[in-house]
């Protein structure tokens, strides 16, 4: 019986998915909103209805009692969370709020069938993490000039990376976590939303020669403290993320060539440097000349897509755990392997669908900050799931960076939630800008009338 539901589960995973992803694309296309409300309450039916199954098949699997537990907690903090973050902000994206919760469902799933402590952990830090940013939209909303704080936000970001290279352990060739206590945290993934900040606070400042140099050199300093820690992921997605930043903000296209060169010239310059750099490349160009070292991991990646084939063995009918860091860096094979290539496909048009809203986001806006903004963070996205899911899939060497919400790992998933909530609020502030022209527009109108 129970290797019938799992064979039957894989299907109506995938079904469940392409239906959320086709909801998805309908609620964009919708101008009404009571079209976008319908929509979005079907989307969170889907999501209670993956979840569920999910939780089933775990318990299928390994007849564990907790998971009655895990379920029930889980579904009571997806309830209050859409509940409760519904009554704070009535006029919120509902689609970003339903993303966040499925890619979120998606990892706790994967994870608690990989790893149940840890994704017990996850879990809790969710929770928090969902109660520490729950006030961000309402300051996002009303702060309109926090852009006065760039300094802050500089200062903040060189400090907190200068403490992880002073501090952090090496871990995987690379100082990444610093660890007070028995909490162990990745600044690096906080310092990627105020890094976001800083430059668009900058750039709202000026875009001339000098404003551009002086702004250039503090990004300078953020990724060249991250190399020195060897976390090259993090370097490179604070890099390119201030190359189109700077692109958009001044339109130049010599300053988006010279970055892109010196990125370049960068990266060559980290091969020679960098002894992890190299094993990196020879291993994307050859993960097979040696198997059983340095190519193992890449290797192990690619049996379990190619195994997985386009619907997946099934949860639980799978080998993931033969994958080194599986949990973090490697959890896009996993879930290529037991859920299929065509529910991986999905999974990547619910962050395309993400992307795409930031960006809209980005262009609705009329503070230049607030444009910077929202388009930094859709890039920092953007380059982070790049990276992960094409060192997964060999298409680009892996540089150890998380999927959102995805892969495990409590600093991710706080500045994932930070991140969601910052656009959020630029969403909240446009509407009360509209509200606010379109008071003004009836009152002119009024107006004129009683004078006519």
């Amino acid at each position: 019986m129970s290797r019938l539901i799992v064979a039957f589960s894989k299907y109506i995973f995938l079904l469940l998915l392409a239906f959320y992803v086709y909801a998805a694309f309908w609620y964009a296309r919708q101008k009404k909103k009571s079209r976008q409300n319908r929509t979005a309450l079907w989307q969170l039916s889907l999501i209670y209805m993956f979840h569920g199954l999910a939780c089933l098949v775990v318990y299928v699997q390994t007849e564990d009692p907790m998971m009655f537990l895990y379920y029930g907690s889980q579904l009571l903090f997806l309830t209050v969370y859409q509940v409760v973050f519904r009554v704070f902000y009535p006029e919120c994206d509902r689609l970003l709020l339903n993303h966040l919760c499925m890619l979120l469902v998606i990892g706790l799933s994967i994870q608690v069938r990989l790893d149940v402590p840890k994704a017990w952990n996850q879990f809790l830090i969710a929770g928090m993490s969902s109660v520490a940013t729950l006030l961000v939209p309402l300051v996002m909303k009303y702060w309109t000039r926090i852009y006065r704080l760039r300094w802050v936000f500089g200062l903040f970001g060189i400090v907190a990376l200068g403490i992880t290279f002073l501090t952090a352990q090496s871990e995987y060739g690379a100082k990444l976590s610093v660890t007070i206590g028995n909490i162990s945290m990745q600044l690096t993934e906080i310092v990627k939303i105020s890094f976001v900040f800083y430059t668009a606070a900058s750039f709202q400042k000026g875009t001339n020669f000098r404003q551009v140099a002086v702004t250039t050199v503090i990004a300078s300093l953020h990724v060249l403290v991250l190399v020195g820690c060897k976390d090259l992921g993090g370097a490179l997605i604070l890099f390119l993320s201030y190359v189109f930043m700077l692109y958009v903000a001044t339109r130049n296209v010599w300053y988006f060539g010279a970055g892109l060169g010196g990125g370049a010239a960068a990266c060559v310059l980290a091969y020679y440097l960098f002894s992890h750099v190299q094993v990196r490349v020879g291993t994307w160009l050859d993960p097979w000349t040696d198997i059983t070292d340095s190519g193992w991991q890449l290797a192990q990646s690619l049996f379990a897509i190619g195994s997985g084939g386009w619907f997946g063995v099934g949860l639980y009918e799978g080998m993931p755990g033969s994958i080194p860091i599986v949990l973090k860096d490697f959890i896009f094979a996993a879930v290529c392997e037991e859920f299929g290539g065509l529910f991986a496909i999905c999974l990547l048009l619910i962050y395309m669908s993400c992307l795409l809203q930031f960006l809209w986001t980005a262009t609705s806006m009329t503070e230049t900050f607030h444009k910077i903004v929202c388009f930094g963070l859709a890039c920092v996205m953007g380059v982070q799931l790049l990276l992960n899911t094409g060192g997964v899939t060999r298409f680009i060497p892996m540089t150890g960076v998380t999927l959102p919400l995805i892969s495990y790992g409590g600093s991710s998933v706080l500045s994932t939630f930070l991140l969601f909530h910052v656009i959020q609020g630029f969403i909240l502030m446009r509407q009360n800008e509209e509200k606010k022209v379109e008071k003004n527009r009836k009152t002119e109108t009024e107006s004129a009338k009683k004078q006519s």
